[in-house]
């Protein structure tokens, strides 16, 4: 298989990575003790390289730009495993979740490739380190899969050097999808300085912040705003201190000011303030005099504080922040707040479930609500993610609906009847169930019943 099945613009359907080649037979070269990596494969499938080589390298690259895609294992046979998941830390060691991966390629071809490309990452040549371009064609209906298979290697050749291109099975398409994503903000990130992720409840924006954004900069500073969050806090104060029974007055730095003197001390590194509930405060009070200098064209100018104190926001650090646009209790952002950041819409994405009752059910549920109450009001998959649908719908999502409609029996009912009726089947059983249970009405819907949305 060739790129020639992608469209011109591959990179919509690939994605940098790194694979870490640990080589047997060169490590157990006048060894007495002979070691079997595949060993490490324990019977729940997880891959713990514990050996101290390995850990370091994995340590090293997975938190760098690109992430290790991969592991091969060369031996008499070459094993290749896919990570589908970061490595997580227990202990001493890491644990990380691979896939075989099935391979279309031949044997020689994959050892003559190893043999040739890719950085030696120790002395003896057991280990290398490879980039590689991870591509799959995604033009085509694709289904998430636990098979994943290497249909074929290629090359291209750049300035005077070639570069592995690894051409896999479609079931790989969401992961290449989502990196995508990931880099694109990361990107929008770096290049605004200032950044908001908006939407409904539970759409995933705090999550996507801690496990793609965070691993980007060197330090992370997290702090949650609500409306009695001050302007001492954030950048700083006169704060009252007892000292020998006496009460001084002293000027104590906020979190943003001890931040932006941390990033100026190191001006190769990044640093992130991450703001959760941005909007809960009264952001022209808390930053202040700052509302200016976290401007991209002010950047390292410097303003003077009361008490003589001097600020300046430098070029490496960045500010993320989380809206929930359905809390209408707080103030919204201004305008001259609203200018200096950029936003990123998170909405509910039924497509994470492979139950197919919680994807309807959701799907049914955002329909409706868009259509009566609006956007903002649309339910996030978070709600869906743990839990039978029966006890989602009886503990999670039937209380939130009558807040949303204040307590209003006729259109709490004709709600959830649109719901039934567009879930239909069995599921829509279940809804008509818990909401009978829940309210003692029953709403005459589901396979019994074959009523319209106009009907209603």
């Amino acid at each position: 298989m060739s790129l020639s099945g992608m469209k011109d613009n591959s990179d919509s359907y690939c994605k940098d990575g790194y694979l870490i080649v640990f080589n047997e037979d060169e490590y157990n070269k006048n060894r007495n003790h002979k070691i079997d990596i595949k060993e490490s494969i324990n019977e729940k499938g997880y891959l713990v390289p514990s050996r101290g080589k390995f850990k370091q390298y994995f340590k090293k690259y997975s938190g760098g730009k690109y992430p290790v895609i991969g592991v091969v294992v060369v031996g008499n046979n070459i094993d290749l495993y896919w990570l589908q998941g970061p490595a997580t830390l227990k202990g001493k060691r890491y644990f990380m979740h691979p896939t075989k991966i099935d391979c279309k390629v031949d044997n020689i071809e994959l050892k003559n490739m190893f043999d040739k490309f890719g950085k030696p990452l120790a002395v003896d040549n057991s280990y290398k380190l490879f980039k590689v371009k991870v591509c799959a064609n995604c033009d085509e209906e694709f289904k998430t899969s636990d098979s994943i298979t290497l249909e074929g290697i290629s090359y291209e050749e750049k300035n005077n050097s070639k570069s592995i291109i690894m051409i896999f099975s479609s079931s790989i398409c969401k992961w290449i999808k989502a990196q995508t994503k990931e880099e694109k903000i990361k990107d929008l990130l770096f290049k605004e300085k200032n950044l908001i992720f908006y939407g409904p409840p539970g759409t995933g924006k705090t999550y996507f912040a801690r496990k793609y954004v965070f691993r980007s900069f060197y330090e992370v500073k997290e702090v949650v705003f609500h409306p009695s969050y001050s302007y001492e806090e954030f950048i700083g104060g006169i704060y009252p201190t007892a000292r020998r029974g006496r009460l001084l007055y002293r000027y104590k730095k906020g979190i943003f000011f001890e931040l932006c003197e941390k990033a100026k001390a190191n001006p190769d590194k990044k640093y992130l303030l991450f703001i959760d509930e941005i909007n809960r405060a009264n952001l022209s009070a808390v930053f202040g005099e700052a509302l200016n200098l976290i401007e991209k064209d002010k950047r390292g100018k410097e303003v003077e504080l009361p008490y003589g104190m001097k600020l300046s926001v430098p070029e490496n650090l960045h500010i993320l922040g989380t809206m929930n646009t359905l809390d209408k209790s707080v103030a919204g952002i201004d305008y001259a707040m609203r200018r200096r950041f950029a936003f990123v819409r998170f909405s509910p994405n039924s497509g994470l479930f492979i139950d197919s009752d919680k994807k309807k059910a959701m799907e049914a549920i955002n329909k409706v609500l868009g259509e009566m109450l609006g956007w903002d009001y649309l339910i996030g998959h978070a709600y869906f993610m743990e839990g039978q649908l029966e006890y989602i719908l009886s503990y999670k999502v039937m209380p939130l609906i009558e807040e949303y409609f204040g307590g209003d029996h006729e259109m709490i009912k004709r709600f959830w009847k649109r719901v039934c009726n567009r879930v239909k089947g069995e599921d829509g059983n279940i809804v008509r169930d818990v909401f009978l249970e829940l309210y003692g009405y029953d709403l005459k819907c589901g396979s019994k019943y074959n009523l319209s949305d106009k009907k209603l």
